[in-house]
């Protein structure tokens, strides 16, 4: 266990490390169905959250309590901002939005699934509903289906 526990660490970390502030990333969102977007794959539910990263890895120097429960020092972290789908979970159109008021996180690098992948602005459709409308006027962007 402590060797499969270190090479997750260093996979997590080089994966951390690759993460350019300012840029996106997935994270494994348990079973969370209500806010965590996702799909099944091969039977199974994956679930993850979207956020701009804010901060470089970094290792905590204390305890830190997270929406994750208490960090231990010496965790392997990244910060970063959620965003927030305009649509239900499963929705194709995977539009996001960042909170108003900002909500800050500090997640652990283990949960990372992917990151540096490009998010395109989204684009008003010729005939938007309400919905779309306020997204992009709150410059909504786009994750890829890829």
């Amino acid at each position: 266990q402590p060797q499969s526990d270190s090479t997750l660490l260093q996979a997590t970390d080089r994966l951390a490390d690759s993460a350019k502030v300012g840029g996106w990333a997935l994270l494994d969102a348990g079973g969370d169905a209500k806010h965590g977007d996702g799909a099944k794959i091969g039977g199974k539910e994956l679930r993850y959250y979207t956020m701009r990263i804010t901060a470089a890895r970094r290792e905590l120097a204390a305890a830190l309590r997270t929406d994750w429960g208490t960090l231990e020092a010496g965790t392997h972290v990244l910060d970063g901002e959620y965003a927030y789908l305009v649509y239900k979970p499963g929705n194709p159109a995977r539009w996001y939005v960042m909170g108003q008021p900002a909500r800050h996180v500090t997640i652990p690098t283990h949960l990372l699934l992917r990151v540096g992948f490009p998010m395109q602005t989204a684009v008003t459709p010729a005939k938007p509903s309400r919905q779309q409308r306020i997204a992009c006027e709150r410059d909504a962007v786009v994750l890829s289906a890829e």
